[in-house]
């Protein structure tokens, strides 16, 4: 049984598939694949009729060709797997996923690799942008295609010091508006407090997963970045990313060739808003492949330990030109001004980051090599089996 979304990543989680296959049987393991979409699609009552089904072996393995739902394993509908009498196995992209619920006893998480190992052959078609206009223009960027809470969040913490907004020159801020207005009150703003935590419940259908904390003093400062951004609206442009000029959907690389190479064309500095935030688990999507392509430095607006991760990964993160200790601060409002704080030198001076960007040119290619070559997919695979093989044993 399938529900498979149509883009790379599935085609990466099909080879997981057939990994685990194999796998099973060298160990003589009798178990289904189930591939789904989003891993919310096993919280349907028909799909959990149909894993009790007889013909569907003792041991179900779940891959699910994108993250967590809502970024959050809280979200999964683990009590119902639990009240069925077999063992599943929950293969998924998110990394430390395991800290963000409470699994039942019949249930194991095995991680299969960053989004970003499934598309090296789709990259490899595309050129990065190893030029760059270092005369003129924004030296920085933050693309926000979606108005999700972190990146309203670090929207408010730049407007706040007065970057990317009211004439600011150095640095693009760049927000989707379009057709968010349901998915939470923009316009309709009563202060960050009450917002943050609506936010936070829309993204993880939890209370909150990560403490955070808001004293009046940071609050004053993000309903005043908050305010900037609304009464200076031409900081907020309505686009159309993954669109393409007849209307069809595109891929993350064709997006990235067709609408957002101009902006890297002058930018050596990225602010990449990664998909998720308030969680302990880590998901290194497409945001970070196109600002690795677009050869920026990376400032990453993540959970805590995302940087720790990529390093691990085998990317350099530029810890002499960055400071990465916002990388370690657990909570999430914090972690949002420190990432700005503490690169506020870099983000106000273009000279200092385009001298910075010069010197470390060698090293952003080789970043690019380590998309584009395969070698980290690899890794991944090699990760993965590894791991997967384990946990097979445990059901033993």
């Amino acid at each position: 049984m399938e529900i498979v979304i149509d883009r790379p990543y599935a085609d990466y989680a099909k080879d997981i598939g057939r990994m685990c296959e194999q796998i099973n049987h060298r160990e003589n393991i009798n178990a289904t694949v189930f591939y789904t979409g989003y891993l919310d699609g096993i919280n349907n009552p028909f799909v959990l009729e149909w894993f009790e089904h007889p013909a569907v072996g003792p041991v179900v393995v779940i891959v699910a060709n994108d993250y967590l739902p809502n970024g959050s394993a809280h979200s999964v509908n683990w009590a119902g797997l639990a009240k069925i009498n077999k063992k599943f196995i929950v293969v998924t992209e998110v990394y430390n996923a395991e800290q963000d619920c409470i699994l039942p006893t019949n249930c194991q998480l095995v991680h299969m690799g960053p989004s970003l190992v499934a598309e090296p052959r789709y990259y490899a078609q595309t050129p990065p942008q190893i030029t760059k206009n270092l005369l003129a223009g924004p030296h920085w960027v933050c693309l926000n295609r979606s108005t999700r809470p972190q990146r309203m969040l670090l929207a408010s913490v730049l407007a706040d010091l007065e970057l990317g907004v009211n004439g600011d020159a150095n640095g693009l801020l760049k927000i989707d508006s379009r057709n968010h207005g349901t998915r939470w009150p923009i316009k309709d703003f009563h202060g960050w407090r009450d917002l943050l935590a609506l936010g936070i419940q829309h993204v993880t259908d939890y209370d909150q997963l990560t403490p955070w904390s808001m004293d009046s003093q940071l609050e004053q400062r993000l309903n005043r970045g908050w305010h900037m951004i609304w009464n200076h609206c031409h900081t907020v442009q309505d686009h159309a990313d993954y669109v393409d000029n007849f209307g069809q959907q595109l891929n993350n690389h064709e997006n990235f060739d067709q609408r957002l190479r101009s902006y890297y064309q002058t930018a050596v500095v990225e602010l990449v808003p990664e998909t998720l935030y308030f969680t302990q688990g880590h998901l290194v999507s497409e945001k970070f492949t196109n600002s690795v392509m677009g050869l920026c430095l990376p400032v990453m607006l993540a959970p805590a330990g995302t940087v720790a991760y990529l390093r691990d990964l085998g990317f350099d993160m530029f810890d002499d030109v960055i400071d990465h200790g916002y990388d370690s601060q657990p909570d999430p409002v914090r972690r949002a001004f420190e990432l700005v704080e503490r690169n506020r030198t870099l983000l106000h001076n273009p000279e200092q980051a385009r001298t910075a960007w010069l010197r470390c040119w060698n090293r952003l290619i080789s970043n690019c090599e380590r998309v584009v070559s395969g070698l980290l997919r690899q890794q991944c695979l090699d990760s993965f089996t590894a791991d997967y093989t384990a946990a097979v044993r445990r059901l033993k």
